[in-house]
């Protein structure tokens, strides 16, 4: 599953990837213990990084999970 950061000037706060690609997850009835692992991608000149909070998530969820 993909997810990618979603913001709306006009609505905050803004959807992180992580959180877009459990969606689709919960959306096709896959449970959060398949998941084995994490892929983030981040261009290198971004004001806003992911890493940190992709891996907060992510090992609440499972402390296995390859990120």
């Amino acid at each position: 599953f993909s997810g990618s950061y979603v913001e709306n000037a006009a609505f905050n706060p803004a959807i992180p990837p992580l959180t877009s690609a459990l969606v689709a997850c919960v959306a096709a009835n896959v449970s959060y213990k398949d998941i084995s692992r994490v892929v983030l991608c981040e261009g290198s000149t971004g004001k806003v990084r992911q890493q940190m909070p992709t891996i907060d998530v992510i090992k609440n969820i499972n402390p296995d999970i390859d990120f």
